[in-house]
């Protein structure tokens, strides 16, 4: 009985860690967006496909101010060896180039949607380089918006 146990946890296990996916685009596009309606509710895929296309738009065209938009502040970003506080747009647009550089903006606009990662805390482009959540912009209020609120300098995708 125990080794029937443990084969059937190492079969879960091993399910979760490396999910297969058969079909085309369409249907992974499908897959996804039904994930993220199960982790985030019903109709969150409407939701967040076109706010990550549009967050892809403002990267690929390499706007400041536009890609600014999509951060929810206050965030922090590790430049080298030290972690910055970003408090606004402001300060975002200023470290721009040193936080969106020819890799980051890569990893980004080469992320295509079907192969985003997505769990609990939100949808992961590249290894981690930018984590995309739903946050309360007003904590007495159940409304929710999708925003930036991550952004790691090691997770982009090196060639």
């Amino acid at each position: 009985m125990r080794r029937i146990i443990s084969f059937c946890k190492i079969i879960i296990l091993v399910s979760v860690i490396f999910p297969v996916s058969f079909g085309n685009a369409d249907d992974t596009t499908k897959t996804l967006n039904e994930r993220l309606d199960w982790l985030f509710g019903d109709g969150a895929s409407r939701r967040y496909e076109p706010f990550i296309r549009a967050f892809q738009d403002a990267v690929r065209q390499n706007d400041p101010a536009k890609v600014g938009f999509f951060i929810r502040y206050p965030i922090a970003v590790t430049l080298g060896d030290k972690d910055i506080w970003l408090r606004s747009a402001k300060d975002f647009i200023k470290y721009y180039p040193q936080i969106f550089t020819p890799q980051m903006r890569a990893t980004v606009i080469n992320q295509d949607y079907e192969t985003l990662f997505s769990n609990w805390q939100g949808v992961m482009f590249g290894h981690g380089a930018v984590w995309i959540s739903e946050v309360s912009p007003d904590p007495e209020s159940d409304e929710t918006i999708i925003k930036v609120t991550t952004i790691h300098m090691d997770g982009v995708v090196k060639d």
